[in-house]
């Protein structure tokens, strides 16, 4: 699994920073005055150079932190709350690596109590 995903990693890294600051700008208008301010000083830094790894997953953890305390905003509308569901969905989808397996095991039986 490593050989194959490990060489995406960085390309994932990459479109997902550029997704959640995207999700991030849209979200604005229904997060705190301190956090927009957060998200602009993000969206002014810029993107890292492509051929900086560290700096790449520096800023993904970054957008994460902002989006993980944006999502628990009190003031978002059900538009917003679409929007994060489909990111998270998509960034799911996009994944170079997983850690369970792409579809559920089916249970056939049921413990007896």
């Amino acid at each position: 699994m490593l050989k194959v995903a490990l060489p995406k990693v960085a390309g994932f890294l990459r479109d997902d920073n550029v997704a959640t600051l995207s999700l991030l700008l849209a979200m604005q208008p229904a997060l705190r005055t301190d956090l927009v301010g957060r998200i602009d000083t993000a969206a002014q830094a810029g993107e890292p150079d492509v051929s900086d790894g560290a700096a790449i997953e520096e800023r993904n953890r970054l957008l994460r932190a902002l989006l993980a305390e944006a999502v628990c905003s009190p003031d978002l509308t059900p538009e917003i709350r679409r929007s994060i569901e489909a990111h998270m969905i998509n960034r799911a989808a996009r994944a170079p690596m997983r850690y369970v397996p792409n579809a559920p095991a089916i249970i056939t039986s049921t413990p007896e109590t």
